[in-house]
């Protein structure tokens, strides 16, 4: 068998295609070529994977998560629920899977589904964003807004019930159409 022949074998196995560069082989091609996402969220995605992955064979070890994540639930709600399904994957959680993992929970303001995603991370449990759901997230996000601040953003949208629903959500991030 050519060196070619087991070169395209052994991608294929790993689930790569040589694609049309020619030169790198798929595990030595840089990984943001694979992601719709900046250099600067995948370096960020790369350093919380090195941080769980105490042992350094490149898997996080489900026991090494499920401590994070119960560490996590009182200072960093938002990430703990992006990180919560991975506990349910039956593959090994390997860098690439941890970055589609959190592309994918992050959601897309673009789609529906997307934006329920976003809300789902930071809603109170009930299908609703309140006061406090809102200054977690600016906590958790480095945020500096006022309680007053957010107060005014929450009367604004939904000033009857004092906390924003799904469909008002969805409302306020649906984009604007130009003329």
């Amino acid at each position: 068998m050519s060196r070619k022949v087991v070169y395209l074998s052994n991608a294929a196995l790993k689930g790569k295609s040589r694609g049309t560069s020619r030169g790198e082989c798929p595990e030595k091609r840089p990984i943001e070529e694979e992601y719709d996402l900046s250099n600067n969220e995948i370096s960020l995605m790369k350093e919380s994977f090195e941080l769980l992955d105490t042992s350094g064979t490149g898997v996080v070890e489900k026991k090494d998560l499920e401590e994070i994540l119960d560490l996590m639930k009182s200072d960093c709600l938002i990430g703990a629920r992006m990180l919560q399904d991975l506990l349910k994957s039956d593959e090994p959680i390997t860098l690439d899977v941890f970055i589609k993992h959190l592309q994918n929970s992050k959601g897309d303001r673009k789609t529906k589904e997307g934006v329920k995603k976003v809300f789902e991370l930071i809603d109170n449990g009930e299908g609703k964003v309140t006061f406090d759901c809102l200054k977690n997230m600016c906590k958790e996000l480095s945020e500096t807004l006022t309680d007053e601040q957010i107060q005014d953003a929450i009367d604004k949208i939904a000033p009857e019930t004092k906390s924003i629903t799904m469909e008002q959500f969805q409302a306020l991030l649906k984009p604007k159409k130009t003329r």
